[in-house]
């Protein structure tokens, strides 16, 4: 009912641009067409053996700069070119108004929207392993930011237009649509189905666990992570399907002790993640069968100068700095620090 209500409003708004339209345009159209009557007049009078239809012919090629040809001939007369220049100047005056206004329409409505929408959605349509971020709060922000530095496509959701129209022209590797994202045809939209993961990032727990939800019932296997301000909303939200929730003021509190116990390690990862030559990130592969069985040494790394392994997981075992020799099992988890160009190149080479 409420996307029924938002679709009548939108209709209604657009309904009433056109009417604005057509008011700012109806005087400009009465003032062509007086032009085109005093012109086609105007040349009876001073020819008298042309027609009315010759009159309106160079009326009319006259003011719209046409020039195509003279069937009025007018080489001795020079009434004729006079009233000729008169007629242009006027003529090509209300066209040009016309147009301007015409044009503003265009820019002050944007009637370019809708095709563009269609354009994104039949994009995101195809799309598969893209990320949906629910909710455009700072936290929703941070997220698009770091999805974009690493170049990984993802759509966001939110209600407000103005979001909307932000990240379309911000981002170049992400999208938005207006919408609500606890509604199961919204996140269709989004392409949840396809989707590798989904960030909730909206400002009300109780909203957040809604999406959550919903979100879960549409793909069972993707990644969820969670925003969440109190703590009674995070054992909510792992009990309705997210993978993982995170506290700002949790995390905050464990950032304020590092920068107090170990500032240059804090340092290190802040110049890590700020430096937008190098771009470097702490990323995880994962191992397929062509690998398996093979060592750390048959990693395909040649050529890529900025990928250093640090660990391995296998099952719920970690090594960590692992030697050349070290035999890789299938679905292991590679976790190494590269940059978004290098882990493209090694994910193709290790298929």
């Amino acid at each position: 009912m409420r996307r029924r209500r938002i679709d009548g409003s939108k209709k209604k708004n657009m309904a009433s641009d056109f009417s604005e339209f057509f008011k700012r345009l109806r005087p400009i159209v009465f003032a062509f067409l007086f032009v085109l009557l005093v012109g086609t007049v105007g040349y009876k009078i001073i020819v008298p053996d042309a027609s009315f239809f010759d009159g309106l012919y160079m009326t009319f090629v006259t003011v719209t700069t046409i020039g195509y040809s003279e069937v009025i001939a007018l080489e001795n007369n020079t009434a004729g070119r006079v009233f000729t220049i008169i007629i242009a100047f006027l003529g090509i005056g209300v066209l040009t108004y016309g147009l301007s206004n015409t044009a503003a329409f265009i820019i002050e409505t944007d009637l370019t929207k809708p095709f563009r929408e269609r354009k994104m959605e039949k994009k995101l349509s195809k799309m598969k392993g893209h990320f949906i971020i629910c909710g455009w709060s700072t936290v929703g922000r941070h997220v698009a930011e770091e999805l974009e530095h690493t170049k990984r496509s993802f759509v966001v959701g939110d209600w407000n237009q103005e979001v909307v129209d932000e990240v379309n022209e911000l981002y170049q590797f992400g999208m938005a649509f207006k919408g609500d994202c606890t509604d199961d045809d919204f996140l269709k939209k989004l392409n949840v189905q396809d989707a590798e993961g989904l960030f909730i990032a909206t400002r009300d727990d109780h909203q957040n666990i809604v999406i959550c939800v919903t979100a879960r019932q549409l793909n069972k296997t993707m990644r969820i992570v969670a925003h969440c301000k109190e703590s009674d909303a995070q054992k909510k939200l792992h009990f309705v399907g997210a993978d993982s929730v995170v506290s700002p003021s949790s995390i905050g509190g464990l950032r304020m002790a590092s920068e107090m116990v170990r500032p240059t390690v804090t340092g290190f990862l802040d110049t890590m993640l700020r430096d937008t030559n190098l771009n470097l990130r702490i990323e995880e592969v994962t191992v397929g069968e062509k690998y398996a069985g093979k060592t750390v040494a048959d990693l395909p790394l040649e050529g890529l100068d900025m990928t250093l392994v640090m660990a391995i997981r296998e099952g719920g075992q970690w090594t960590y700095n692992p030697t050349r020799d070290h035999s890789l099992k299938q679905y292991a988890v590679i976790i190494l620090m590269t940059s978004p160009e290098e882990l493209k190149k090694l994910i193709a080479r290790m298929g």
